[in-house]
């Protein structure tokens, strides 16, 4: 059975638009054209959110419902996403255009050298996860 994350995010009018953030999820925020669209962002960054933390075993607990606290113009729902096809989604590969000198594409491939490998690597290592 795949593992559901569950958090409350808290949604508000913002100058035409909707904002979304998460209480428990520091950074973790977005916004929509109008709430439907609002929360379908907001299982877009909830899903990007846990999958950098994820790798970590960062995951915060999830504050209750009942004990998030609101303003006037907010509403607080539950956002959820799947861990399993939070995994398939955002782990799956991606094409970038990338430019760099021919000679050094040349001496890459004379070694044996996945540059997309390489390169996945050190932004991993750039980016400390």
């Amino acid at each position: 059975m795949s593992k559901l994350f569950t958090y409350p995010a808290i949604f508000y009018p913002d100058d035409g638009c909707v904002s979304v953030f998460f209480p428990d999820l520091e950074g973790c925020l977005t916004f929509g054209d109008d709430f439907n669209d609002a929360y379908a962002m907001a299982k877009d960054a909830l899903g990007g959110w846990l999958s950098v933390y994820l790798e970590n075993n960062q995951i915060p607990a999830a504050t209750p419902i009942e004990k998030i606290k609101i303003k006037a113009n907010e509403k607080v729902m539950l956002v959820e996403v799947d861990a399993v096809y939070l995994k398939e989604v955002l782990n799956r590969a991606v094409r970038r255009n990338v430019t760099i000198p021919q000679w050094l594409n040349m001496a890459a491939e004379k070694e044996g050298i996945n540059v997309s490998a390489f390169l996945t690597e050190k932004l991993k290592e750039e980016l400390h996860l």
